[in-house]
This record gives C-alpha cells, structure tokens and sequence, in this order.
C-alpha cells in the first residue's frame, strides 16, 4: 500500500501526512533522466507545529549515508532512509526548522538506479528516528510511527548517448544476450560497433555491484573491456 499523498500545490512535492506537526515531502527532478545519468530527488520537512524541532540530514556539511531498500509484497515503491540511525550525532548533524518554515536538501540515489536499468519507479522516504550525542532533542512523532512522503514517480529512459552511437534497443538487447551467454564472439562484436560498443560495454560495468543477472552482466562487461 502507498504512503499517502495529500494533494499539494507546492510545486508537484508529493507531501505525506503530518505526523506531531511535522511532515515530509519528496520530488522528483523535473528534467527526463537517462540511464547513467545523476538522479538527485529533493527531501523537504515542514514544521506545522508550534515549537522549533531538530532534524537530521539538512545539514548539508555533515556526512550522511542512504538506505535503499527494493519494493516489497506489502509496498509497491521503493523505500528510501537516512542509513546513519545506529550512531549517536553531534549537534552539528541536526538543523533547528522554526514553526511554519520548511528545509530542502538533496537525495542522491544515482548508485541505486544505475543497477535497475530503465523504467517508472515509485519511490518514497521515510523518516526514521536518529539519535543525538548530546542535550540536542532529536525530533521524532509522539506515537513512535514513521514518517512517510507521499511517492514520487521517477521515469528512467535509455541513454541518448548509446542510442547517438548507433546502439538502438535491439542491438542493446543483443549485446545483454551475448554478455549473459558468455558468448566468444562478444569482445569482436563490441569492437565491431566501435565507440559505441565500448559505451554500452562501460555502462554494464557500473552494474557490477547489483546482484544476481545484474552483477554477472557488469563482471562479463569487464572482461571485455580488458
């Protein structure tokens, strides 16, 4: 079942629902994204309440890693968080959003898609409680819940480039055949397409650390290369 996702004028965020006051927002860049392309959607946390809250991950000079997890039987899109919720944090992890304002930062989830290839992908954050070192008060929603945005849809198209070096869906679909094959021939056939080739040959590379089919394409990509 998808987050909800109250209708917002704001820009197409796609706001969930209010949680002690608070709540968070997704939005998927506006621009056609390619394969291989960066992927930057943008996290917003509106403070609704009547007290200034602290927050993790607005802070844009303090580290922070992301959390990625697949669609599952129970949730149809793609679940992001903040990976960092078993560390205590210093002050300077957290920022201090004031009744009635709202904090924007950035997700950069181009390491997770460069696995998936092209498609629609519905994604959704949530917020999961962090902890603080200190006698900073992190935020979190007096019921214990976790807060969810609404779903973003993110559309992934082949890349222009490969299509640019004559590489069209059914020679991508050839060359996938032959690397999952183990095919002899596939070092000459990369060669044969020239620059081409060996752009389709480097974006299978960057597959190497998915799984499964995925992990075996990227490995056998490599291969080639050398």
């Amino acid at each position: 079942m998808r987050p909800a996702v109250p209708k917002d004028d704001d820009r197409d965020c796609a706001w969930g629902e209010a949680a002690s006051g608070v709540r968070f927002g997704l939005r998927a860049p506006a621009r056609d994204l390619e394969a291989g392309s960066t992927i930057l959607l943008e996290l917003s946390c509106e403070n609704r309440g009547l007290t200034p809250i602290w927050v993790f991950g607005f802070n844009a000079s303090y580290p922070r890693s992301l959390k990625v997890s697949p669609p599952k039987p129970d949730r149809a899109y793609i679940r992001v968080s903040f990976g960092d919720v078993n560390v205590l944090h210093p002050p300077e992890a957290f920022v201090r959003i004031q009744p009635g304002e709202i904090r924007t930062t950035g997700l950069d989830l181009s390491f997770a898609f460069d696995r998936r290839g092209v498609g629609g992908f519905p994604v959704a954050f949530a917020y999961e409680q962090v902890r603080a070192a200190t006698m900073v008060r992190a935020w979190a929603p007096l019921d214990g819940r976790v807060p969810l945005t609404g779903v973003a849809d993110i559309a992934v198209h082949r890349a222009r480039s490969l299509h640019e070096a004559g590489i069209d869906d059914r020679v991508e679909a050839h060359l996938d055949g032959l690397l999952q094959s183990g095919d002899p021939s596939t070092v000459e056939q990369l060669r044969a397409l020239g620059p081409g080739g060996a752009a389709f040959a480097a974006r299978r590379v960057a597959r190497v650390l998915a799984g499964g089919t995925e992990a075996m394409l990227g490995w056998r990509a490599l291969d080639a290369l050398e």
